[in-house]
């Protein structure tokens, strides 16, 4: 009997054991899964902290950003306003320098500048009438023949002349006189040597001012001795015949003499003696 309550009383220990150590395993599993909770929602404020301070971050560099345009903008408006203030204040120097010169300037020295100007007018003017004057076409005179030789080609601007060199038919705006190459070429008239050029056509050519708008052309020449500006005689000689150009190997050796008035090409063998 006695060993009968001795079980009775260690099974009810054990079995209280038991409870006590099931109920203490539950309590630590849910704490265990009480802890993960708070754990993920640490987590969770952390990822949000973080991305609140990004947005906080990224803010402020915006405005940031938006200052420095401003403060760009503030110093754009203030250099504007400076140089505005610079070319204001320089335009006011100026004004101030020239009333200063119109109030000290006198009567005298406005007439000394007009007489030293009225002087180098009239000096230049002069110069310019006396050549004027010195050059003048007599068309009763007319041209000396710049060479002595037949007439290859007449001018011709009505009609249109054959030309063997180029095999085509074209107008005439001089007359080709025959002449030997070296021959010298003079000056049929007395004038001033406006121009000394060349061209692929003519080769070179001497225009000679002789006055009243008339204009004389020796083209075809080599050896020319006369320099833009030179004042030449009836005679002189400008020249001397050159070899043909491309243009005209098959008319031989000539000088195109051609004469202008008001710089529209006239007829020189009516003007020539």
């Amino acid at each position: 009997m006695k060993n009968i309550k001795g079980f009775y009383v260690a099974l009810a220990t054990c079995i209280c054991m038991i409870f006590v150590l099931s109920y203490t395993i539950g309590g630590i599993k849910k704490a265990d899964g009480k802890l993960a909770e708070l754990n993920e929602e640490k987590k969770d404020l952390e990822f949000a902290n973080n991305n609140m301070s990004s947005n906080y971050k990224v803010a402020d560099n915006k405005e940031y950003e938006e200052k420095s345009e401003e403060d760009v903008k503030e110093n754009d408006i203030v250099t504007e306003k400076t140089e505005e203030t610079d070319i204001l204040a320089s335009f006011d120097a100026g004004i101030a320098d020239y009333e200063e010169y119109a109030y000290n300037v006198t009567d005298e020295d406005v007439f000394e500048d007009y007489e030293d100007t009225d002087e180098e007018v009239v000096e230049t003017s002069g110069n310019v009438y006396d050549s004027e004057k010195q050059l003048h076409f007599d068309t009763e005179a007319k041209l000396a023949w710049p060479v002595e030789g037949e007439i290859l080609k007449d001018f011709s601007l009505d009609k249109m002349i054959y030309f063997e060199t180029l095999g085509q038919f074209k107008t005439n705006n001089c007359i080709m006189i025959k002449a030997d190459k070296g021959e010298n070429v003079n000056a049929s008239y007395r004038g001033i040597v406006k121009s000394v050029g060349k061209s692929y056509e003519d080769g070179n050519i001497v225009e000679i001012d002789i006055g009243d708008n008339y204009v004389v052309s020796y083209a075809q020449i080599d050896g020319i001795c006369v320099n833009e500006g030179d004042m030449v005689e009836e005679g002189d000689v400008i020249g001397v015949i050159a070899e043909p150009t491309g243009y005209y190997t098959d008319e031989g050796s000539h000088l195109s003499f051609k004469v202008t008035k008001d710089s529209l090409p006239v007829n020189p063998k009516e003007l020539l003696r």
